[in-house]
């Protein structure tokens, strides 16, 4: 996708500066037979530079294959790294995913086309539910995982003519060409299904119940077709979409302000959220009072089943150290995070 992006539909760099070489070799053998025409009585013109070429063919020869395949090198060479630094200005370090400056070229490229052509186009606007609550209780590795989690399932996700960014901190930004906003929206309950299922892997065990808001608009919810109206449109719907509880898909209604919620599918309504933050809170506090009584260290103990329920979520309890890998498709329990 972010290649695709980068190069904008025209030739890489490593092709177009290897070709410029070649014809740069080819040039500089006529080059240098035209100086040698200089110390000729003769003027020069091109059959007596072709007479003059053979006359030495071999040696000719082998100067353009020479002079042709070096400088055919070096512009792949210089072409690779120009496609590389071009590329590195264009991605987000953190995620490996384009960062504001390519997302800024391609939603630009898409309203044109969708001026020329009236291809549709839908942005997607996803927020890391509580990442601070993350960095401050597991610390910020743990908040990096979270993001980097988040996008390899929006790259999985996503198909190879949409871009997904980073857009700053906690948010994600994903350009869906050709795609109206009940697609866009298929396609946030996609993202959040892949983020699921990522968390089971071995490589997130470690990480709480990461959850995703994401807020949907096309530019029929736009006011105008100009990028910061669909940025408006989906950051309302993102909006809606975090106030009504969080880990949800929102899409933006008419061009007037009005919005509605489709297809939402939480895992953690708000208010068990905060009857499940209010039990943990209660019984970590006496056991860390025990503890430091007694000079060791407290354990975060698990939710209890009714709590749990409530929450319809799994345990958050961190997985024990020496515990048996449980099945691909049994969850995992979750250090416990305490909602802000």
């Amino acid at each position: 996708m972010l290649k695709d992006t980068v190069q904008g539909g025209s030739v890489p760099w490593r092709w177009l500066y290897p070709i410029g070489g070649a014809l740069l070799g080819l040039l500089t053998l006529g080059g240098f037979v035209a100086l040698r025409g200089l110390h000729q009585p003769d003027a020069v013109t091109l059959p007596w530079m072709l007479r003059e070429v053979a006359t030495q063919p071999l040696a000719y020869a082998y100067l353009m294959l020479w002079t042709t395949v070096t400088l055919a090198i070096l512009g792949r060479l210089i072409g690779r790294r120009e496609d590389g630094l071009l590329q590195q200005s264009l991605t987000d370090p953190s995620t490996g995913l384009a960062n504001r400056r390519a997302l800024q070229s391609e939603l630009l490229d898409a309203l044109r086309a969708h001026q020329r052509r009236g291809t549709p186009v839908s942005l997607l606007i996803l927020d890391v539910d509580r990442l601070k609550s993350i960095n401050d209780v597991l610390g910020h590795s743990a908040g990096d995982a979270a993001l980097r989690a988040v996008a390899q399932a929006v790259r999985a996700a996503c198909r190879q003519s949409d871009l997904a960014a980073r857009w700053g901190g906690d948010e994600f930004v994903v350009v869906a060409r050709g795609t109206s906003a009940a697609g866009g929206l298929e396609l946030a309950e996609r993202i959040r299904a892949t983020l699921r299922r990522l968390l089971h892997e071995d490589d997130y065990a470690a990480l709480p119940l990461v959850t995703l808001s994401v807020g949907v608009a096309d530019l029929e919810h736009a006011s105008a077709p100009r990028p910061e109206a669909l940025f408006y449109a989906a950051d309302r719907a993102l909006y809606n979409a975090k106030t009504s509880g969080r880990d949800r898909v929102a899409i933006a209604g008419a061009a007037d302000g009005t919005r509605h919620t489709a297809m939402t599918a939480p895992n953690l309504p708000r208010a068990g959220v905060l009857a499940h933050a209010a039990a943990l809170t209660a019984s970590i506090a006496p056991a860390s009072a025990q503890s430091a009584s007694a000079g060791g260290s407290a354990a975060i103990p698990a939710a209890t089943p009714a709590a749990a329920n409530a929450a319809s979520t799994r345990p958050l309890d961190a997985r024990p150290a020496g515990a048996e890998k449980e099945q691909a498709h049994a969850p995992r329990p979750r250090p416990s995070v305490v909602a802000a």
